[in-house]
């Protein structure tokens, strides 16, 4: 039978009965051991057995005797303990939780009472508590699903051996060492880098807080650094050196909101989580999430980072951070303060940019020099690729804020793995839209900028080349003159009076100007009511 544990009610005496099928009778002999195999399985003897099961709970009435572990599992049973199980769910109900839980965010203690009310929908019927086994056995069938799906049956050192992100799906699309890169891409010239680039962002998310639980030190993490989440103690440990460090200063238009998120962390024991995904894919990093203590700092950002780039290999990495004005200040002396397999090599080039969206809010003198638009091979990048990450992986924020620290560093690696393997098949497609978006607006625009440099040509050649060596001598770092820097001039009431005055005493003397109310007077005058306008509304 496919379902050996649904049940059928029959009418006896005016009143229904639940019984089990009698294909039962044969899933239960089918569980008895016979002694010769006493031997061979671990056994105990269950006098009343309750199972969990897409039709809610299923109790034994007999006594048996079943195998532990193993010959549970291959019945499709999962045991709740590996000593003395009294009680398990099958296989296919942690599979449907599990899927439903990663689609639509549902928290399982809420799928737990959805199988109560399937068992007794009246809630007149005392039913057997089994919650904490059900939240044991969903996170043992997680982990083993995660072991599974990243090989380790086939590897001699078994779970034990995995490596940090091992675990973790990877972009696909992106530049991956003995992977993807055809050979002599390092060989490449500077113009032809971009192809082979890494194209990073990173930001903290102050939605996924978590509160401080009793006995938090004392649950663990299942698969420590398997995934996208970096492992905690390594972490953690670098961390509490610099555990004084004050956090990122920000730009004049983000103090307002750099306030906002450091405040309301009483009891928590993470005000957020930062990761750092690919930009254009929009995939979360191996190893490059981590939690925050209190808002957005140095060692945060830069352990993060560091830890998710060793073994990169690669020439070229674009990072994109919404303050990375600040963060790039002494990166290169920050990096040496840690240990030695985190530093990145002086071949591999780092750029720096901010995200389109956040950086209208920067100073101006950001503007120019982080912007993406005005960077070669990143131009159409826009940096913002983790907003897509955030907006989903919010929503199941409420469930994971609650629980204890091991179980939600699981849970966030489950979440980021199957947000990954989403981006991962759809990539045919998305790739493809962009790519037949892409092909007709580079024809168009590299002939409005070919016929444009050939309008300038007649009247403006020194100034094209001008213009073109200033740009190369920029984008080398050969200068600190950004061609693309607009400067403001600041003019004053006081320069405007001054300017008026001149020019109408020029005018007295030529004798142009005979009438009694002056221009200067005039606009002065305007200048002076509308300031006094202003001071009404103020008061």
């Amino acid at each position: 039978m496919d379902e050996p544990l649904h049940v059928i009610e029959v009418n006896g005496s005016k009143i229904f009965f639940n019984l089990l099928l009698y294909a039962l009778l044969a899933f239960a002999s089918s569980l008895a051991i016979c002694l010769e195999d006493s031997a061979a399985f671990q056994s105990t003897a269950l006098k009343t057995s309750q199972f969990l099961h897409g039709m809610g709970y299923t109790q034994f009435p007999w006594t048996f005797v079943v195998a532990l572990q193993r010959r549970l599992m291959e019945m499709g049973l999962w045991p709740s303990s590996y000593k003395e199980p009294k009680s398990a769910a099958t296989v296919q109900l942690l599979r449907n939780f599990q899927i439903t839980n990663l689609h639509c965010q549902t928290p399982s203690t809420e799928f737990y009472e959805v199988l109560e009310f399937i068992s007794d929908g009246t809630g007149l019927q005392k039913l057997p508590e089994r919650e904490a086994q059900w939240m044991t056995m969903l996170r043992q069938y997680r982990n083993i699903k995660t072991a599974k799906r990243c090989g380790r049956g086939h590897d001699t050192k078994g779970i034990k051996g995995t490596s940090y992100g091992e675990a973790a799906v990877p972009c696909r699309a992106c530049p991956h060492l003995e992977r993807n890169l055809p050979a002599g891409w390092d060989k490449v010239s500077a113009d032809d880098q971009f192809l082979y680039a890494l194209y990073l962002c990173k930001d903290a998310n102050f939605g996924q807080k978590a509160r401080a639980r009793p006995n938090d030190d004392r649950d663990p993490s299942l698969s420590p650094g398997w995934g996208c989440f970096v492992l905690n103690d390594l972490y953690m440990a670098e961390v509490s050196k610099r555990a004084t460090q004050e956090e990122i200063s920000h730009c004049v238009g983000f103090k307002a909101i750099s306030t906002a998120n450091t405040k309301k962390t009483k009891g928590l024991c993470a005000t957020g989580i930062s990761a750092v995904s690919c930009a254009r894919h929009e995939t979360f990093r191996p190893n490059g999430i981590g939690d925050l203590q209190v808002g957005e700092r140095y060692i945060n950002m830069d352990f993060l980072a560091l830890f998710m780039l060793i073994g990169c290999g690669l020439s070229l990495v674009f990072f994109s951070y919404d303050i990375a004005c600040q963060w790039v200040v002494n990166f290169r002396s920050r990096m040496a303060q840690f240990p030695e397999h985190m530093h990145l090599p002086n071949s591999l080039k780092l750029i720096f940019k901010v995200p389109k969206f956040y950086l209208i809010a920067h100073a101006r003198k950001c503007l120019a020099k982080f912007s993406f638009n005005y960077t070669e091979g990143a131009a159409k990048t826009d940096g913002e690729g983790i907003e897509w990450n955030w907006s989903w992986l919010n929503a199941c924020s409420r469930s994971l804020s609650m629980m204890k620290a091991g179980a939600r560093w699981d849970m966030l690696d489950d979440f980021t793995n199957f947000w990954n393997w989403r981006k991962t098949i759809n990539l045919e497609t998305s790739l493809v839209k962009k790519l037949v978006k892409a092909i007709p607006e580079a024809v168009v625009n590299a002939h409005a900028f070919t016929a444009f440099t050939d309008a300038l040509q007649d009247d403006h050649t020194k100034d094209l080349l001008i213009w073109q060596d200033q740009v190369v001598q920029w984008e080398q770092g050969l200068s600190n003159f950004c061609p693309y820097d607009m400067r403001e001039e600041t003019l004053t009431l006081a320069q405007v009076k001054k300017e008026l005055t001149e020019e109408e005493h020029q005018q007295e003397v030529t004798g142009m100007n005979t009438s009694i109310s002056t221009l200067s007077g005039l606009v002065i005058e305007g200048l002076e009511i509308e300031e006094l306008q202003y001071v009404l509304l103020v008061r």
